[in-house]
């Protein structure tokens, strides 16, 4: 009973992450799991493990959050490591579910 009610809860923070800063700075280039400048990198899962340095793992998206690359600016100085994680486990758990709107 403990384990759904933290799954429920996992589940329910994972949302308000899309709600609220996922949908906000990263759509500005991620809407909707897409990228708006670079095509190919997208945010679905086939594409997060061509391009993403270590693939896909939830380590590799915290850092690359984290770190940025690229056209992809830093977060470490924006976000807490908890919101971090937060957006990293949001895009590993979307992707993995093929869950980008088409």
């Amino acid at each position: 009973m403990a384990e759904l009610r933290d799954r429920n809860l996992a589940s329910a923070k994972i949302q308000s992450i899309d709600l609220t800063w996922f949908s906000l700075p990263a759509a500005a280039c991620h809407l909707g799991g897409r990228n708006s400048i670079i095509a190919d990198r997208t945010l679905d899962r086939e594409a997060i493990e061509k391009y993403l340095a270590g693939g896909f793992t939830m380590e590799a998206i915290e850092y690359q959050v984290a770190n940025g690359k690229g056209a992809m600016p830093a977060w470490q100085d924006i976000l807490d490591e908890d919101e971090i994680k937060d957006v990293a486990e949001y895009v590993y758990t979307t992707a993995k579910a093929n869950g980008w709107p088409r």
